[in-house]
């Protein structure tokens, strides 16, 4: 069967994932790493609408840290990621459906012991920042500062326990040409 580019033409009845180009995969894994994130944004405002902000970050956090370790085993199984240095935490992160697949990121390792994460683009926080209500504004501070940094710092541990994740700049930002975090990877002793 020839490559398949997008599935508009007729149905085929056997057809698999191995049936399509490079290309059509990541425009569907990307659709679904728009979808994971979406899903989670309606149970949120599901949440917020009935219970109210305080309780919706609350099970926010709660359905992050429990459910993050197996969506790193996991993405780390399917690629053969495995090593306790900065470089197997690097290459997870730009592998993840929650970071490199979904959002604009560079790498960076100087040397063993030191790496940088730059989310250059996050369309998640652009669209936040278009809203410019208050409320937004709060909710971006708490998602940076109270869900990511803890969580980032769980994922270096879980790679090893001596990586620390610093975060060098988090949002707000003065302008959506800046790039929407920065962190420093350091292997401690």
């Amino acid at each position: 069967m020839k490559e398949l580019t997008d599935y508009s033409g007729d149905f085929i009845p056997n057809v698999r994932f191995q049936d399509f180009s490079k290309d059509a995969l990541v425009r569907l894994l990307v659709a679904a790493c728009h979808d994971y994130i979406g899903i989670d944004n309606l149970w949120l405002n599901t949440i917020r609408r009935r219970f109210g902000e305080e309780v919706a970050f609350d099970c926010s956090r709660e359905v992050w840290e429990t459910g993050w370790l197996r969506e790193a085993q996991r993405s780390c199984r399917a690629m053969n990621i495995f090593g306790n240095d900065i470089a197997a935490l690097l290459k997870y992160f730009q592998i993840d459906i929650g970071c490199g697949a979904m959002f604009d990121i560079t790498c960076e390792l100087p040397s063993p012991d030191l790496g940088y994460l730059t989310v250059n683009q996050c369309w998640i926080l652009d669209k936040m920042e278009r809203l410019d209500i208050p409320e937004v504004r709060k909710a971006i501070k708490l998602a940076s500062e109270e869900l990511d940094v803890p969580l980032f710092q769980k994922t270096a541990s879980y790679f090893n326990p001596r990586i620390k994740m610093r975060p060098l700049k988090l949002p707000p930002r003065q302008s959506s040409d800046e790039s929407a975090c920065r962190w420093e990877v350091k292997l401690e002793e």
